[in-house]
């Protein structure tokens, strides 16, 4: 097996028949000045041919939907290991990605407080323990004795069977025919299954058996025996076959008969699972589904599990007006005018959830007395050290035993996030949000977690974004990747990186045409010594940058921002003088971004198209009230 990787006559881009070699399972850095060729070499030449090979590996089946990769313009690559690409760009733009979701860890918080989380009333905040057939009668008969007046009370007796799954459900029906079942309310429409009747195959459909129907008087409930022996009867076969769960549906049509169709219900849920004696209410199963607000089990009713709701700003229009151009944005065909009224539109805070993002059954279920939300607020650092103290709290050694397993889980990936340096994110943090830098070390830690070894690393200068104190963490990282058995690869400009580097190739001279060549490689000393590197003339410091006189008066006209409080901001006040190069710095998460990119140009910006804007919703306004 070879030790190295050999490349031979690449000519990609503006290389000029580059053969050369380097160490395998070592760190190297490829440098040189901008266009010369380096990620020409790195990512258009070593990545995509390891890329076109795996996919050549592949069966023909699987081939048909990659489709055919490009060879790059080189005669020949030796010792090529499978390739990992990991270069500057976002996670992802999706609202629902989290910093939790992309790592993984909040998969395995959802599965923790499943396994071991104490369910509340999400309406009295008591503890909810699970009920027995007995119990579930017994609430229904003093149901009955409170409700019950001069008029007949009707409610059906029914089993949840599906929700919110597609199909026909042929083969379900047809056993209910079987075991003797009459009714079958689906999507909230009671039908015969013995008429003829269609579920659409494509939608999603929720189902239910009707167990019993039943209809009680006032006169009736003096003497409960009779009705608390079928009712008993109806709950226990319920609670059969819907796995512990019984809903009992109140029918609120007019009349006095039992309709045939009644549309009207008011329904309650009894489980042998979870439900609150006091105030009647029962919990769905504690499932790790139930955490997810990508799921409709747990996502919040109002935002649908986003946090947060876009509308037209109420602070510069009336509110007819907001929601005249809401109507528009949301219904409008045209990507012109969606993108002409954005504009105007914010994020608000979800009202009902909060921007927890899930709705009140998912928060009621605490692991010492919080919830997963306010879990997820916290920095990865605290999170690291609240995992860490868990055992230590818990009193049951079957839910130690639980935790086990689950905190070795959480416990590697926070600490390869820890590792990267960044300690300060949240795991409920949105992923279009993170700087370009955050989200490479997010993918660099994830890689380092699923401990691959053999593997051919490819970075595109990760120290980008970073402040000089979290260069050492990364470079840590690195060789921790390269320790594992891995070649790590990375382009880089930085000089902390490239003087921990174990191989250094250089290339140049200059860019574009000028460049596409190896000028030096070797150990660091190599490339000092080498006259014709420019890189090596920098490190050396034959060259160097001179530093421009300083100006004592650089204000004159300005721009003023008072009280700036987005994101982590706290009231700040800064002067932008202009006609001048600023520089915005400080260690990563600090509130640079936010200040530059979402405070002073989103200000600008919005003050600006809002001026430029007027005449045409001017227009807009007298057209659409005629």
């Amino acid at each position: 097996m070879l030790d190295k990787i050999i490349v031979k006559g690449a000519r990609e881009n503006n290389l000029k028949n580059v053969s050369f070699e380097f160490p395998k399972n070592k760190f190297v850095v490829f440098t040189g000045v901008s266009g010369s060729g380096k990620s020409s070499m790195a990512f258009d030449t070593l990545f995509a041919e390891g890329q076109r090979r795996y996919v050549e590996s592949l069966s023909s089946y699987a081939r048909q939907f990659l489709g055919n990769m490009k060879r790059p313009e080189v005669d020949l690559i030796e010792g090529l290991s499978p390739s990992i690409a990991i270069n500057q760009k976002a996670i992802s733009h999706n609202p629902r990605s989290t910093v939790g979701t992309v790592t993984e860890i909040y998969d395995y918080l959802r599965l923790l407080f499943a396994r071991i989380g104490h369910p509340h009333c999400p309406n009295c905040g008591r503890e909810v323990m699970p009920q027995t057939s007995k119990q579930i009668v017994t609430q229904i008969i003093n149901t009955l004795k409170q409700e019950v007046s001069n008029t007949p009370y009707r409610f059906l007796i029914l089993s949840p069977l599906v929700r919110n799954k597609v199909g026909d459900f042929h083969g379900l029906v047809e056993n209910l025919r079987k075991q003797g079942y009459k009714w079958l309310r689906v999507d909230g429409k009671i039908i015969d299954l013995y008429q003829d009747f269609g579920i659409v195959k494509s939608n999603k459909h929720n189902l239910d058996a009707v167990c019993d129907r039943v209809s009680v008087s006032k006169e009736s409930l003096k003497n409960t025996d009779n009705l608390y022996s079928r009712l008993i009867d109806d709950v226990e076969l319920a609670l059969k076959l819907s796995n512990g769960q019984v809903i009992v549906a109140r029918i609120d049509d007019p009349g006095f008969d039992f309709p045939q169709n009644p549309k009207e219900f008011k329904e309650t849920l009894y489980s042998e699972n979870f439900a609150c004696p006091v105030c009647n209410l029962s919990l769905p199963p504690i499932e790790p589904r139930l955490f997810s607000f990508n799921s409709p089990q747990g996502a919040c009713p109002e935002c649908k599990g986003l946090g947060s709701k876009f509308q037209i700003d109420r602070t510069k229009f009336p509110e007819w007006k907001a929601k005249m151009l809401e109507s528009r944005y949301f219904n409008s065909p045209s990507e012109g005018v969606r993108e002409e009224l954005e504009q105007y539109m914010i994020k608000e805070s979800c009202p009902l959830c909060h921007s927890t993002r899930l709705n009140n059954d998912a928060l009621s279920v605490t692991v010492l007395g919080q919830n997963i939300s306010q879990i997820c607020q916290l920095s990865i650092e605290n999170l690291f050290n609240w995992i860490k103290e868990l055992p230590s709290h818990l009193d049951s050694a079957q839910e130690k035993e639980i935790l086990e397993s689950i905190q070795r889980e959480i416990f590697s990936r926070l600490e390869f996030l820890l590792a990267v340096g960044l300690d300060y994110l949240s795991l409920e943090r949105e992923a279009g949000t993170l700087s370009s830098g955050e989200s490479q070390r997010i993918r660099l830690a994830s890689q380092i977690g699923t401990g691959l070894t053999g593997v051919l690393y490819i970075l595109d200068e990760p120290t980008i974004g970073l402040h000089s104190r979290d260069n050492d963490r990364l470079i840590a990282t690195l060789q921790k990747l390269k320790n594992l058995g891995n070649t790590v690869v990375v382009v880089e400009h930085d000089e902390d990186v490239i003087k921990h580097a174990d191989h250094i190739v250089d290339f140049g001279i200059y860019a574009g045409k000028n460049g596409g060549e190896i000028v030096a490689e070797g150990s660091l000393e190599d490339i000092k010594k080498n006259k014709k590197s420019i890189t090596g003339q920098y490190l050396s410091g034959k060259l160097n940058i001179t530093s421009p006189p300083s100006q004592d008066n650089i204000f004159g006209q300005r721009i003023k921002i008072t009280g700036c409080r987005q994101w982590n901001l706290k009231n700040v006040n800064v002067d932008f003088p202009l006609n001048k190069l600023i520089s915005v710095t400080g260690v990563s998460g600090s509130g640079k971004s936010t200040l530059v990119h979402d405070t002073l140009y989103g200000g600008v910006r919005s003050t600006i198209a809002l001026k430029v804007h007027k005449t045409w919703l001017m227009f807009y306004w007298s057209t659409s009230l005629q």
